[in-house]
């Protein structure tokens, strides 16, 4: 979720260049990068910071695997894209990663720094909103050199889309039946796949600078009247609290000429960008069928 109010920091601590594995694996459980060994989250418990690293680079991981593969004719793209959208969605996906690559003069204008707060059980922000939030992501540019801000709030840490990591388990296909496998038989769902990392793809998108880093045109925000180059998200769309529905739903507007003046175009949805890549990477990973339900 962005916020279109700035959030004021204590303490920033960038996560800067985060190193992940130079290859790019291209099956099952060898794709699973390694949790990122970060210091400088701020407010977050041992055990929080060590589930947010690995959520982390299962988000570099989903995002990258759809890069070059997951094309406009697969199920799990035109679910939640268009044919016009593949330009911007790549440039997503491919930006997220870019997070690794070293923010300094070296590497000016590739890489990328963002802080991560987690919340208090009582913040009002995570609390106060019509459905709680899993996190909020700041959307105004950068301001000098102190990072954006993104604030995890308690909910990710124990609702059940977000408090597993992609490690939980292996991709291995066909499992037998004692195999701690995600790749189960039918019946399954997209939901019965969702992990911690899927919201941060979707927030991450958020963030101007990856805007800026994807290519993305710059949009304005009218309520906080700043320019900006991110994603929006889609809480008016229903049904609330399945966000992949939510973004096929959106989806299915502009695809049957519904969509009105100001509706959002599936590519400007983080949600669009982020469940269309993980989508693609289940089916792929577990061998399934391009039909998932959600």
């Amino acid at each position: 979720m962005p916020s279109s109010n700035t959030i004021f920091l204590l303490a920033t601590m960038s996560l800067g260049a985060l190193p992940l594995s130079a290859a790019w694996p291209a099956r099952p459980a060898s794709v699973i990068l390694k949790g990122r060994q970060i210091s400088g989250y701020i407010g977050c418990s041992d055990a929080q910071t060590k589930k947010l690293g690995q959520d982390f680079a299962d988000a570099a991981s989903i995002a990258n695997y759809a890069v070059g593969t997951l094309t406009t004719d697969k199920n799990a793209y035109k679910n939640y894209l268009r044919d016009e959208d593949h330009e911007h969605a790549e440039g997503m996906w491919s930006a997220i990663e870019l997070n690794n690559t070293p923010n300094d003069d070296e590497h000016q204008g590739v890489g990328y720094a963002f802080s991560v707060r987690c919340a208090a059980d009582d913040d009002t922000d995570c609390s106060s909103r019509t459905t709680e939030s899993w996190a909020i992501t700041d959307a105004k540019p950068q301001d000098g050199d102190t990072p954006r801000e993104m604030k995890i709030c308690p909910k990710y840490f124990t609702d059940s889309l977000t408090k597993r990591s992609t490690t939980d388990k292996v991709y291995k296909p066909n499992p037998k039946r004692t195999d701690n496998s995600w790749c189960t038989p039918k019946p399954y769902k997209l939901s019965d796949f969702m992990v911690g990392g899927v919201t941060l793809l979707h927030e991450m998108t958020h963030l101007d600078i990856v805007g800026v880093r994807a290519d993305y045109p710059q949009f304005h925000d009218d309520e906080g009247n700043f320019d900006y180059h991110g994603t929006q998200d889609i809480d008016d769309l229903e049904p609330q609290n399945n966000p992949p529905q939510q973004a096929r739903n959106l989806m299915s507007l502009w695809r049957d000429g519904n969509n009105v003046d100001g509706t959002v175009e599936p590519y400007h949805s983080a949600e669009n960008i982020a469940a269309s890549a993980f989508e693609w990477y289940v089916i792929d990973l577990c061998e399934y069928p391009d039909d998932m339900p959600v």
